[in-house]
């Protein structure tokens, strides 16, 4: 509904500005995640593998992540760094690609950038920004909170030991935790220019941690302890995007500091990311001659 678009890398990084004056007059904090695909939705890993997402609960992610925590302590016995709290269990199972309920955001707009406009070149990204105020609550590394205890409609915030997450350490990321969204927070959608109240089932569709989208033109008007969320959708030249973020870009505003480039090896900085994504791993895979 309050959908906002760019078509150019230069409106791109006007909007992460004001973004960001907002969240400083507002009290917030922001933290960015990217998707390749405009029309993915807000939702965790563990949710997107559900056989049904418009009907699932609290309740079938309770349950699926308490078998996935129980197998890990059971199967994995030598990891590089033994996890003390069920946080940190998921955090590494996570960073191997098993899902789990943890929905990762960067503390860095360009690696949020990064993400939307990585791959899918044919297709529009996103890019969200979650406006957290700063007096909410973040756990400490050490935290045994479960997320199944989290009050509905409230998140947390939480970034795992670098020894157990080394790549999100190197994404500046922390994790928003929370439960499914309710519909005791009124969620409204525009269908085909109708604003009409979106029903549990397009919620739980939608997002899969509680925040609320929000126009950010109006979101300073709202006072409500909900987390706001605020999004653009990428109209722009993905190759383009990425020659800007690894600095190779001679003009425009969406330039990361001086020596910095924001690109695979900033954001895969360990072996997995070298399989998955070096160009020359790439071309000696095909045959060395």
């Amino acid at each position: 509904m309050h959908e906002r678009v760019v078509t150019t890398s230069s409106e791109l990084a006007e909007w992460i500005e004001e973004v960001q004056l907002l969240a400083e007059e507002i009290g917030c904090e922001p933290f960015w995640r990217g998707q390749v695909d405009a029309g993915w939705a807000l939702s965790s890993s563990l949710s997107r593998i559900s056989d049904s997402p418009t009907s699932i609960t609290n309740s079938d992610l309770n349950r699926a992540e308490g078998e996935l925590l129980d197998e890990a302590r059971r199967w994995v016995t030598a990891p590089p760094e033994m996890p003390q709290t069920d946080l940190e269990w998921l955090a590494l199972l996570q960073h191997h690609g098993i899902p789990t309920r943890m929905v990762d955001f960067s503390r860095n707009p360009l690696v949020g950038v990064f993400f939307a406009v990585e791959t899918l070149d044919d297709v529009e990204g996103r890019v969200f920004a979650v406006l957290v105020p700063k007096q909410s609550s973040r756990l400490p590394t050490d935290s045994a909170e479960r997320i199944g205890d989290i009050p509905s409609g409230e998140v947390r915030l939480w970034t795992p030991r670098r020894e157990i997450s080394p790549r999100l350490a190197a994404q500046e990321g922390v994790f928003v935790l929370g439960q499914l969204p309710s519909t005791k927070t009124i969620r409204y959608a525009n269908d085909h220019g109708t604003v009409r109240r979106m029903v549990r089932s397009e919620v739980v569709s939608t997002m899969t941690i509680p925040v609320v989208m929000v126009d950010l033109a109006k979101t300073h008007r709202f006072e409500m302890q909900m987390v706001r969320c605020v999004s653009v959708r990428i109209h722009v030249d993905k190759a383009s995007v990425r020659e800007a973020l690894e600095g190779r870009a001679r003009r425009g505003k969406l330039r990361p500091p001086p020596g910095v480039r924001i690109d695979h090896p900033y954001c895969y900085p360990d072996v997995d990311g070298l399989r998955s994504f070096s160009r020359v791993w790439k071309r000696l895979s095909r045959g060395i001659n």
